[in-house]
Parts: structure tokens; C-alpha cells; sequence
């Protein structure tokens, strides 16, 4: 009896050792989708990116396919020691709106595509009552003087602006920062735009008075002035980021330039000296428009203007001077109201 179990766990020891040595390390992949947009546009980029992860002890190679409703678009190998990751990324273009399933590997998301929102940005934004909006201009001149004398002209101008589009009213709170043959200046502008008249107050930080101004101009040359920048751009955005499309336009012809800025039902008003100066000394305009995709309401604008002798007072300028604006709230509340102080104060005027 004593031998049979000896034979008995030698029997068995001989398959636990053979199992042993048939047991092979093996890879093991997973895919997880880490990057990839919600929304995107008819014949524009789409791109996902996924993590492929080897959970196994060997070195590996996986073959991840980029799935599109069912049909295998593309394929990526990735090859990966015991507990590293690595990723892939694949770019596809839609022709053709509607929702999507996407898969890459194992992982699965889904995409919306839609339609470019340029074509409705105009109806879009004439339909608001109210906007208000974050502005900036930035100035970076070298200037000459009559006298032959060069220097750096910096100036960097931020404002708060509240637009009542139904009343056609504006109150808008400027901070200006100016830079001038060593100099520095630090303005406080307040205007405010009611029946044809554009009221100014201003003083320096340092100041306790007011200086006082009014002129006559027309609601549409104080509003933002959408209309050029939505005139230059086409319909070829560059990218959909966070359900804004972002479109850029850069323009050197100054034939084109010159029509887009004289053309008046892009820029509302009438052309005075001073912009038809500036326009004669720009040389290229650089635009980047961004359109809120659910709503084809403008997020914001961009636009860098490059100038070469452009005449102002008794100098000339050659630099660059940047204009942005931010849409931070449509169809609110805003107090446009001119305070009683400045309008007593400019009663004369």
C-alpha cells in the first residue's frame, strides 16, 4: 500500500512540474479612449487618441483598429514590454452630418457632427437685446517724429463694455496704459452712447478732475464690429475646442482689405480721416474668430493688425496694433443710463 502512494505522488508531481513548465508569460492589452471630442464639423479634423496599456508579463505586439459605425478605417501596431503603455491617435474627416459610434480597439465613444454655424452667426447675434463683452487693444509702435526722432510708442488698453442692442445704448470702462520716450501714463476713460451722442470722461490715475467731451456718432461705429472679422474668415475652420469652432483669416491683399473695410454693410458708419489712415498703412490683418457651436454666437475675436507709416498727430508709426473682444454675456441686464454729472457737465459742449 505504501508503495502505491508513492507511485500516486509521484504521479502527480510529475504533472504539477510538467504544468509548470508548459505555462507561458503572456502580454495582455487594454484600450481606453482618453482624448476625443463630443462634437465636431462636416469636413473637418476629427481626432481621437486612446491609451493601450500591456497588463502582462511578456513583450507584446497589438493591432488597435480605429472603427467608424462598423467599418475599420484604420489600423495601428503597437508593441509594448510587460506593464508599460503607450498611445494612439487617428484623425478622420466627416462628409456628412449626423451621430457616429466610434471605437477604438475595445473602448467606444460617439460623436455628433455637425454642420459649420458661420452661415447663422449674423442672424445669430442680431437677434440679441444685450451683450457684454471683455475688450483689449494693444499698440506696439516705433514712431518718428517730424523732427526725425524715433521712438517706442506701448500702449495696452483694457475695458469692460455693456451693449444694449434694442435701445442702442453703450456704457463701456476703459484702463489705459501708456509708454512714450520714458514716460508713463495711466488713463481712466469712461464712455457712454445715447441718441447720436458719445459721451467721454477721463483722468489720470493720479488726477481727482474730470475731463469732459461729447461727439456725434452713430450707434454702429461704437458697438463691436463683428461684421468684418465674420466677413474675412471662410468656411474652413481650424478646430473645434470645448464646442467653440475657431476660424483664422490672414489677409495681405490689400485690394480685398480695402473692400472689406470700405464695404458698409461690414463696417457700419461712416469711414473718418484718422481710420482711413490707418487703413492706407496696414499692410496685413491676421483674424481668429471663435463661434460658440451651439448657439452660432461669437465667443470671441481676434485681430492683429501689421502697420507700416501710419500717420497720427505729428508722427508715423511701424508695428503692430491688436484688437480682442470677448462676449462674456448675451441677453442680461446691463446699466447703459449716462450718470447726471456728465451729462451737466458737457451740457455746453
Amino acid at each position: 500500500m505504501k508503495r502505491i502512494w508513492i507511485g500516486v505522488a509521484l504521479v502527480v508531481a510529475i504533472v504539477l512540474l510538467g504544468g509548470c513548465a508548459a505555462s507561458e508569460e503572456t502580454a495582455e492589452f487594454s484600450v481606453s479612449i482618453d482624448d476625443s471630442a463630443d462634437e465636431t464639423l462636416v469636413n473637418t479634423s476629427y481626432e481621437a487618441t486612446a491609451t493601450v496599456s500591456n497588463d502582462g508579463d511578456a513583450d507584446g505586439e497589438r493591432s488597435v483598429d480605429f472603427v467608424v459605425d462598423g467599418e475599420t478605417i484604420a489600423t495601428e501596431n503597437v508593441s509594448l514590454e510587460p506593464n508599460e503603455t503607450g498611445s494612439v491617435t487617428f484623425e478622420h474627416t466627416f462628409e456628412e452630418p449626423g451621430e457616429y459610434e466610434v471605437a477604438i480597439g475595445e473602448a467606444e465613444t460617439s460623436v455628433t457632427v455637425l454642420e459649420s454655424p458661420l452661415s447663422d452667426v449674423a442672424e445669430a447675434m442680431a437677434d440679441l437685446e444685450t451683450y457684454e463683452t471683455q475688450e483689449r487693444t494693444v499698440m506696439d509702435l516705433t514712431t518718428q517724429s517730424a523732427y526725425g526722432q524715433d521712438a517706442e510708442l506701448l500702449m495696452d488698453g483694457t475695458a469692460t463694455g455693456q451693449y444694449d442692442l434694442a435701445a442702442e445704448t453703450a456704457a463701456i470702462d476703459w484702463e489705459v496704459d501708456i509708454n512714450y520716450l520714458g514716460f508713463e501714463f495711466h488713463t481712466l476713460e469712461a464712455e457712454w452712447y445715447e441718441d447720436g451722442t458719445l459721451y467721454t470722461r477721463e483722468r489720470d490715475r493720479s488726477d481727482t478732475e474730470y475731463e469732459y467731451e461729447t461727439e456725434s456718432t452713430t450707434f454702429d461705429d461704437v458697438a463691436i464690429d463683428y461684421a468684418f472679422p465674420l466677413a474675412a474668415v471662410d468656411d474652413d475652420p481650424v478646430e473645434v475646442n470645448n464646442g467653440t469652432v475657431v476660424y483664422n483669416a490672414t489677409i495681405e491683399d490689400f485690394d480685398r482689405l480695402e473692400a472689406l473695410l470700405d464695404d458698409d454693410d461690414v463696417t457700419p458708419g461712416e469711414q473718418d480721416e484718422e481710420s482711413d489712415e490707418m487703413e492706407d498703412a496696414i499692410e496685413r490683418v491676421t483674424i481668429e474668430l471663435g463661434i460658440d457651436l451651439s448657439t452660432a454666437r461669437i465667443d470671441y475675436m481676434s485681430a492683429t493688425y501689421d502697420i507700416d507709416g501710419m500717420e497720427f498727430d505729428d508722427m508715423t508709426g511701424d508695428g503692430e496694433i491688436t484688437m480682442d473682444a470677448e462676449f462674456v454675456a448675451f441677453d442680461e441686464s446691463v446699466d447703459t443710463t449716462v450718470p447726471t454729472e456728465v451729462v451737466d457737465a458737457t451740457a455746453d459742449r
